[in-house]
C-alpha cells in the first residue's frame, strides 16, 4: 500500500526522473523456458485492481517484482544458483527459515533473502532476492559483489508455494520495473541489459504419472522425486506396480488462458474416461491431474495412449509406455525367485533376459541397485539399503515386471 502512495504522489507532482540505464544481468541462472520461467511481473495497477507493464495479466494486487520459478522441487534439491545482476554492497541478508513451503502465508514474507544495493553513475538501486533455500547464501551483510556473482540458490522459504526466485528493485523512493512497457507507470526505467522476452504463450513446465494407494493432492505433484515415473525408461512410463490402488497422471503449465478447455482422456479397460475443465482466467501457473483406479486399466495390455491431455481439443501430452503391463504375482510364472539378505537371484523359466533393473522406495524415491548375470538365465539383484521394503522393476525381453522386495532378517 505505501508502494502505490509513493507512485501515486510521484505521479501527482510530476517529477519522474529517467532511470534508461541498461545495468541489470539476469539474478537466475540457466535458460528460460528450460532451467525457468517468469510467471510474474510488476503490478502496474495503482488501485485495487492489477495489471503487468505490457498490459497483460501476468500479476497479481500489490505484487512488487518479478517471479522467476523453476521446474519443481527437485530441481531445485539440484541446485539453481542466483546472481548478482551488477556490482554492489550487501545491506542485509536472512537465512534459517524453512525452505520447502507448499503454501501462501503473507506473514512469512521474504523467508530466507538479501538485500544489495547498487550505485551506478550516481544513482541508487536496491535489489531483493527472495524466498531462497535454506543454507545456501553465500554473501553476509557488508559483503562487496561483482556482476554474476553467485548469491545463493533458488528455494521455497517465506510466503511461497514452489520453488521460485521473487526479484524486486527500487530506487531511494519507489519501486522499479526493470522492463520498459506501455503500462509501466515510472516511464523509461529499462534497467535489462538483455531484456527477457515478454512471454505469453502456453508450455508444460513439468509432468508426470505414478501410482499410489490414495487420491493424490496437490502438494503429491510438487516433489516429483517421489514419484516412481521418469526411470528408467522417461517420464512417458508408468512404473507398473498393480498392487497400487490408483494411477495418476498430471502437469504444471504457464499460459493457461480464459476460456482455455484443458482435457484428460484415459483408454480404459471398458470405456473411455474424460474429465474436462474450462479457465475462469488466465493461469501464468497452473497444475491439472486426474486419477483413475488401477484396476480399470486394461490388464496385460501392450499399453499405448493410457493417458493423453488436450488444450482446445489439441493434444499438449501422451504418455506412451514401451512394456507390458503384468500383474506383480506373474513375475513368478517366468522366475524363479530366492531373496536373500544379500540381494535377489532371478532364474529365467522360459528362455527370457533381463535388460536392466531399477528399485524404489514404497514412496517412490530411488535406490541405488546393481545387476550382475550369473549364469546364462540367472541374475542377481543387490541393493545399497537392506533396511526397508523395495520395489524393484525388470525390464526384459518378455516385458516389464515389477517385484516386492521385502528386508530378509536371519537370527544370529
Amino acid at each position: 500500500m505505501l508502494r502505490k502512495y509513493l507512485l501515486f504522489l510521484l505521479l501527482a507532482i510530476v517529477i519522474f526522473q529517467s532511470y534508461s540505464q541498461s545495468i541489470f544481468k539476469l539474478p537466475i541462472e540457466g535458460v528460460y523456458g528450460k532451467d525457468w520461467f517468469i510467471v510474474n511481473h510488476v503490478d502496474e495497477d495503482t488501485t485495487n485492481g492489477f495489471v503487468d507493464a505490457f498490459c497483460g495479466t501476468k500479476s497479481y494486487n500489490g505484487h512488487y517484482g518479478t517471479d522467476f520459478v523453476i521446474r519443481n522441487f527437485n530441481h531445485m534439491d539440484d541446485g539453481v544458483n542466483v546472481l548478482a545482476p551488477a556490482n554492489g554492497v550487501v545491506f542485509k541478508t536472512q537465512d534459517g527459515q524453512f525452505d520447502r513451503n507448499k503454501k501462501s502465508v503473507i506473514a512469512n514474507g521474504f523467508g530466507n533473502y538479501i538485500g544489495i544495493k547498487h550505485t551506478i553513475n550516481g544513482q541508487n538501486y536496491y535489489t531483493y532476492y527472495a524466498h531462497l533455500k535454506k543454507g545456501s547464501l553465500k554473501v553476509d551483510s557488508g559483503d562487496i559483489v561483482t556482476q554474476g556473482q553467485v548469491l545463493a540458490q533458488v528455494g521455497s522459504s517465506g510466503n511461497s508455494e514452489d520453488p521460485h526466485l521473487h526479484f524486486e528493485v527500487y530506487n531511494d523512493t519507489v519501486v522499479l520495473d526493470p522492463w520498459d512497457a506501455p503500462c509501466q507507470f515510472t516511464p523509461n526505467t529499462t534497467l535489462w541489459i538483455k531484456p527477457p522476452a515478454y512471454d505469453t504463450s502456453f508450455a508444460i513446465i513439468s509432468y508426470g504419472a505414478f501410482q499410489q494407494d490414495f487420491i493424490p493432492f496437490l502438494d503429491t505433484l510438487r516433489e516429483p522425486k517421489l514419484i516412481a515415473a521418469e526411470e528408467p525408461f522417461g517420464k512417458d512410463f508408468f512404473v507398473l506396480d498393480t498392487s497400487k490402488q490408483y494411477r495418476t497422471a498430471w502437469f504444471l503449465a504457464k499460459g493457461v488462458r480464459k476460456d482455455d478447455t484443458i482435457k484428460v482422456v484415459w483408454n480404459l479397460a471398458d470405456k473411455n474416461k474424460v474429465f474436462t475443465y474450462v479457465a475462469d482466467r488466465d493461469y501464468w501457473y497452473f497444475y491439472f491431474w486426474d486419477v483413475v483406479k488401477q484396476d480399470t486399466l486394461k490388464p496385460n495390455y501392450f499399453m499405448k495412449d493410457n493417458v493423453s491431455f488436450y488444450r482446445n481439443e489439441k493434444q499438449i501430452l501422451g504418455f506412451v509406455a514401451d512394456g507390458f503391463l503384468i500383474s506383480v504375482p506373474e513375475i513368478e510364472k517366468f522366475f524363479s525367485i530366492t531373496a536373500t539378505q544379500q540381494g535377489v537371484e532371478f532364474k529365467a523359466l522360459a528362455g527370457q533376459n533381463i535388460l536392466s533393473v531399477s528399485g524404489y522406495t514404497l514412496m517412490g524415491q530411488k535406490l541405488k541397485v546393481s545387476l550382475e548375470q550369473t549364469d546364462a538365465n540367472t541374475w542377481f539383484v543387490r541393493r545399497s539399503d537392506n533396511k526397508q521394503p523395495i520395489f524393484l522393476q525388470l525390464q526384459t525381453t518378455r516385458g516389464v515386471f515389477s517385484y516386492k522386495w521385502m528386508p530378509v532378517f536371519f537370527d544370529r
